[in-house]
Protein backbone atom coordinates (compact mmCIF):
# COMPACT_ATOMS: atom_id res chain seq x y z
CA UNK A 1 0.00 0.00 0.00
CA UNK A 2 1.25 3.56 -1.07
CA UNK A 3 0.10 5.98 1.92
CA UNK A 4 0.57 10.39 1.97
CA UNK A 5 2.83 10.53 4.54
CA UNK A 6 1.23 13.37 5.81
CA UNK A 7 -2.50 12.75 5.72
CA UNK A 8 -1.76 9.48 6.54
CA UNK A 9 -4.50 8.13 3.47
CA UNK A 10 -3.97 5.46 1.40
CA UNK A 11 -3.30 6.62 -2.17
CA UNK A 12 -2.59 3.25 -4.23
CA UNK A 13 -2.18 -0.54 -3.35
CA UNK A 14 -1.75 -3.69 -4.82
CA UNK A 15 -3.52 -7.02 -3.39
CA UNK A 16 -1.08 -10.30 -4.22
CA UNK A 17 -1.33 -13.25 -2.15
CA UNK A 18 0.65 -13.45 1.39
CA UNK A 19 3.29 -15.99 -0.24
CA UNK A 20 4.66 -13.07 -2.43
CA UNK A 21 7.92 -11.14 -1.80
CA UNK A 22 6.41 -7.21 -1.66
CA UNK A 23 9.55 -6.13 -2.91
CA UNK A 24 8.31 -7.62 -6.31
CA UNK A 25 5.51 -5.17 -6.82
CA UNK A 26 7.29 -2.39 -5.22
CA UNK A 27 8.09 -0.27 -8.87
CA UNK A 28 4.51 -1.27 -10.06
CA UNK A 29 2.90 -0.24 -6.47
CA UNK A 30 4.98 3.16 -6.84
CA UNK A 31 4.20 4.13 -10.50
CA UNK A 32 0.52 3.14 -9.56
CA UNK A 33 0.65 6.36 -6.68
CA UNK A 34 2.61 8.18 -9.27
CA UNK A 35 -0.60 8.31 -11.24
CA UNK A 36 -2.78 10.38 -8.47
CA UNK A 37 -0.23 12.18 -6.96
CA UNK A 38 3.29 14.05 -7.92
CA UNK A 39 5.93 12.42 -4.96
CA UNK A 40 8.71 14.47 -3.62
CA UNK A 41 10.13 11.54 -1.70
CA UNK A 42 9.43 7.63 -1.73
CA UNK A 43 10.18 6.64 1.78
CA UNK A 44 10.50 3.24 2.68
CA UNK A 45 12.44 0.39 4.85
CA UNK A 46 15.38 -0.98 3.95
CA UNK A 47 13.44 -4.94 2.51
CA UNK A 48 12.79 -2.13 -0.45
CA UNK A 49 16.65 -1.53 -1.41
CA UNK A 50 16.61 -1.66 -4.73
CA UNK A 51 18.71 -0.15 -7.35
CA UNK A 52 15.62 0.16 -10.02
CA UNK A 53 13.29 1.27 -7.50
CA UNK A 54 15.90 3.93 -6.66
CA UNK A 55 16.14 4.84 -10.48
CA UNK A 56 12.27 4.72 -10.98
CA UNK A 57 11.68 7.08 -7.99
CA UNK A 58 14.22 9.64 -9.69
CA UNK A 59 12.52 9.43 -12.85
CA UNK A 60 9.15 10.35 -11.42
CA UNK A 61 11.37 13.22 -9.88
CA UNK A 62 11.05 11.87 -5.95
CA UNK A 63 13.99 11.68 -3.65
CA UNK A 64 14.70 7.88 -3.02
CA UNK A 65 14.70 8.03 0.85
CA UNK A 66 15.77 3.88 1.51
CA UNK A 67 17.96 2.63 3.44
CA UNK A 68 20.72 0.40 2.46
CA UNK A 69 21.21 -2.72 4.35
CA UNK A 70 24.55 -4.17 5.49
CA UNK A 71 25.23 -6.39 2.57
CA UNK A 72 24.59 -3.59 0.20
CA UNK A 73 27.40 -0.42 -0.95
CA UNK A 74 29.91 -1.81 2.15
CA UNK A 75 32.46 1.01 2.76
CA UNK A 76 30.04 3.99 1.00
CA UNK A 77 30.07 6.91 3.20
CA UNK A 78 27.02 9.44 2.98
CA UNK A 79 24.19 6.53 2.64
CA UNK A 80 21.31 5.98 4.87
CA UNK A 81 21.69 2.96 6.90
CA UNK A 82 19.67 2.21 10.22
CA UNK A 83 21.66 0.18 12.44
CA UNK A 84 20.25 -3.11 15.02
CA UNK A 85 19.40 -0.31 17.35
CA UNK A 86 17.29 1.74 15.17
CA UNK A 87 19.94 5.08 14.92
CA UNK A 88 19.80 6.70 11.69
CA UNK A 89 23.33 7.07 9.83
CA UNK A 90 23.25 9.98 7.13
CA UNK A 91 23.20 13.21 6.10
CA UNK A 92 20.62 15.23 7.36
CA UNK A 93 18.70 15.59 4.16
CA UNK A 94 17.37 12.08 4.47
CA UNK A 95 17.47 11.88 8.35
CA UNK A 96 14.24 14.65 8.75
CA UNK A 97 12.40 12.24 5.45
CA UNK A 98 13.57 8.94 7.27
CA UNK A 99 12.10 10.33 10.28
CA UNK A 100 8.69 11.01 8.88
CA UNK A 101 8.29 7.50 8.32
Amino acid sequence: MAVDVKSELPIAMIVVSANENEKKRSISLFSKASEYVKPNKLLADAQYSAANLRENALAHGALPVIPYPKNQCRGVRGILRVDGKFRIHVPQTFRRAYRNL
